[in-house]
């Protein structure tokens, strides 16, 4: 029922996401992406209509998708992408990497699932460890509601923090 009810509100929220992401990005003939919190991996879909839209269809996708929940439908991947769907929590995945490779972190609608600690582990990652890329992209979806918006942007701002301490200028 949840994906009946949220998966297309999502997907277009997710493809003006991406599509805004793509315009700011050098090189868009690969792309990588680390979706954490990714549920049925609902931000892929959006991501790969969003290169259409570019006319960059050729454009192939690395995507790894991380979520504590096996989800039973999973979105279908394109021929030439490369998918993985990690079944752990995003805090230990983020532990337990040692570098960042990815072009974009997405935060599709999860933020806020994250407990205190979880995102501090997850800052201090993004603080503590290598970020292979020079310029790299934090995408996060904020929940409507003002009270929830408020606990979201904070969790934000800790992230966005830890980046700034790591090195690098954030818009």
């Amino acid at each position: 029922m949840y994906l009946l009810r949220y998966a297309f509100a999502y997907a277009f929220e997710y493809s003006r996401m991406y599509l805004d992401v793509l315009a700011q990005m050098d090189d868009v003939n690969n792309i990588s992406v680390t979706s954490v919190g990714c549920g049925s991996m609902i931000d892929y879909r959006p991501l790969v209509h969003a290169l259409e839209m570019k006319r960059k269809i050729d454009c192939s996708i690395r995507y790894v998708g991380i979520d504590k929940i096996d989800w039973n439908y999973k979105i279908r991947q394109r021929q030439n992408d490369e998918l993985h769907y990690l079944i752990r929590n995003a805090a230990d995945f983020f532990t337990n990497n040692s570098r960042f490779i990815s072009d974009v972190y997405f935060f599709p609608k999860s933020i806020s699932e994250f407990s205190d600690s979880e995102l501090n582990v997850m800052a201090n990652s993004l603080l503590s460890k290598k970020i292979q890329k020079d310029r790299f992209f934090v995408c996060i979806s904020l929940r409507e509601d003002q009270g929830s918006m408020d606990r979201d942007i904070q969790k934000t701002k800790c992230l966005i923090e830890a980046i700034g301490k790591n090195g690098f200028k954030t818009k």
